[in-house]
């Protein structure tokens, strides 16, 4: 779980997959869906690459209710506010 907002609405961190090792295609994604208090899907983020490589992934609700995401690398610490889309 990802945080809960002022309105009582919710952001959940789901890692999903798609390909396989045997082919090497094999990639997984770190997304962070929104529902309202009542359990509705509101919105969905999308991190590609979340977990691959040397980054390490951090998801937090801000103050000012965005949700955002730290990526730390060896060199840097990158903090990014997640832009949500509806499918709609």
């Amino acid at each position: 779980m990802a945080g809960f907002a002022s309105d009582g609405s919710l952001y959940v961190e789901i890692h999903e997959f798609s390909g396989t090792w045997a082919e090497g295609t094999r990639e997984e994604y770190l997304t962070v869906h929104h529902y309202s208090s009542q359990g509705d899907l509101l919105a969905v983020a999308r991190i590609p690459d979340a977990v691959s490589g040397p980054e390490i992934l951090s998801t937090a609700l801000g103050a000012d209710g965005g949700m955002y995401v730290m990526i730390s690398r060896p060199d840097a610490i990158r903090i990014c506010r997640l832009h949500f889309t509806t499918g709609e």
